[in-house]
């Protein structure tokens, strides 16, 4: 069984991909600031014995790094999705998507987690690989923000 760490995990796909990996014998511990997420969400998941929710915030380091202790993979799903007022309120953003990816990045490297997996929606509905990695052979490949003309 793979200890696996879901940050975002009760949003949509976080909680969906909970359920898959707990379906195929999986540990979870999600990870979540419900600032978007729906508890809802984990109510599938909350009734398996192979859950832990930690009701945190990416942001808080030392919680993170503590909640994380113990994973073999991480799946980082956590973000401000709402792009919307990014102009006027760029600071959330750099938060939310950026410093808190890197207290993630951080968190991982404090508990010897080897490299994050890339994902996307379809990770929810893939299935899943029958062993969890070990290393990510993916490129890291930013995407821009806005759309770029040319």
């Amino acid at each position: 069984m793979t200890n696996v760490f879901v940050t975002g995990v009760a949003g949509f796909i976080g909680s969906t991909l909970a359920e898959r990996l707990l379906s195929t014998g999986h540990s979870v511990t999600g990870y979540d600031n419900f600032s978007t997420g729906q508890r809802e969400f984990l109510s599938s998941a909350a009734k398996h014995q192979d859950f832990r929710l930690v009701e945190g915030d990416n942001l808080d380091l030392p919680a993170l790094t503590r909640a994380m202790a113990g994973t073999d993979t991480v799946f980082h799903l956590a973000a401000n999705a709402d792009v919307r007022f990014g102009l006027e309120h760029p600071s959330k953003d750099v938060q939310q998507n950026t410093l808190a990816t890197f207290n993630v990045l951080e968190a991982m490297r404090a508990n010897g987690i080897t490299p994050p997996v890339r994902s996307t929606e379809r990770l929810a509905r893939s299935p899943l690989p029958k062993t969890m990695p070990s290393r990510s052979k993916l490129r890291c490949m930013p995407l821009p923000r806005w759309p770029v003309k040319g």
